[in-house]
């Protein structure tokens, strides 16, 4: 499947070996189940990994792809914090820029023994809250 000197060929064989077990992963609910499978493949996988001739591994490539194409899942499997997961972007951290306290990196630290947010209050005229700036 990958000749040492073409390290495409390497690439591309890596990505579908990682897709192929992903694809399985999707189907299959039980773990170990899994394992066995994941056996399988590196065991097809492994068959062809001293084969050097470009057009027999395309050939393989594109069986490979073929076999993805047809055994796609019509919901992959999802890592629930990632985009489309059930708990992505559930209780995220607000916007630094809506935070303030340096707790955050956002704290001037004038040491006037108060909390730093109240010097950023301004009245209606643009006065601080403590008097003129």
């Amino acid at each position: 499947w990958a000749l040492p000197g073409n390290p495409s060929h390497v690439l591309r064989v890596m990505r579908l070996y990682r897709q192929v077990l992903k694809t399985h992963y999707d189907w299959v609910v039980h773990r170990h189940i899994f394992l066995a499978k994941a056996k399988e493949v590196r065991a097809a996988f492994d068959v062809n990994k001293t084969v050097k001739d470009d057009v027999r591994i395309e050939g393989l490539v594109a069986k490979a792809e073929e076999w993805l194409y047809t055994h796609q899942h019509p919901e992959p499997y999802t890592f629930n914090t990632l985009p489309g997961g059930t708990k992505y972007e559930r209780n995220t951290p607000p916007p630094a820029l809506l935070v303030r306290g340096p707790q955050y990196g956002h704290g001037h630290g004038h040491g006037h023994g108060h909390d730093d947010h109240h010097d950023d209050h301004h009245d209606d005229h643009g006065h601080g809250a403590h008097g003129h700036h």
